[in-house]
């Protein structure tokens, strides 16, 4: 199978990857290089990294596993994501992506809040499946590098159906780490 996946993607002109999945780590196990500062005394950077799964994740669990891997891995925070691969179910309605990029930034406050902003998709005569607009949502939440709150759609124009959604975009927080 792998020659023929070889030969589709030279055909579109596309790179097939066998695995490029994230494993957990024990940090002991993190090169010392990723874990503190550059030792010629510039400050942290943002680093962009990338991820792909063998099957397809929702917005919301791509998001969470990005910032896991910002906070425990890099000692930073998740500052935004882009979503690659749309996965959709049979009636054509995504539901997931297989792939993200996302950027870990050092952290800006001293003691970072989880602050959630209020946001709102829709409102026109457009009349969407809930789920739908819930989806949306999330990914708008993911690119700003924040994880979705809670979630109001209004405007029912059909059963299951809105014309908007009002939802919480907030804050991922790394735990901290003391003595």
């Amino acid at each position: 199978m792998r020659p023929l996946l070889c030969a589709l993607s030279l055909l579109c002109g596309c790179v097939a990857y066998e695995q490029d999945v994230l494993t957990p780590l024990d940090l002991a196990t993190v090169a010392p290089d990723l874990r503190v500062s550059p030792p010629d005394g510039d400050s942290p950077r943002c680093s962009r990294q990338q991820n792909s799964a063998p099957r397809c994740l929702d917005p919301s669990a791509w998001v969470k596993s990005a910032a896991k891997t910002c906070c425990e891995l890099l000692q930073q925070q998740l500052h935004s994501v882009d979503f690659a691969g749309p996965c959709s179910s049979g009636a054509m309605v995504p539901i997931g992506y297989s792939t993200i990029g996302f950027e870990c930034c050092p952290q800006t406050a001293s003691e970072p809040s989880a602050d959630c902003q209020a946001q709102k998709l829709g409102g026109s005569s457009d009349c969407l499946d809930d789920g739908l607009w819930k989806f949306r949502a999330s990914v708008s939440c993911g690119k700003a590098g924040r994880t979705l709150g809670s979630v109001r759609t209004f405007g029912s124009c059909s059963i299951g159906r809105s014309i908007g959604v009002t939802f919480d975009c907030c804050s991922i927080v790394c735990p901290q780490s003391g003595p």
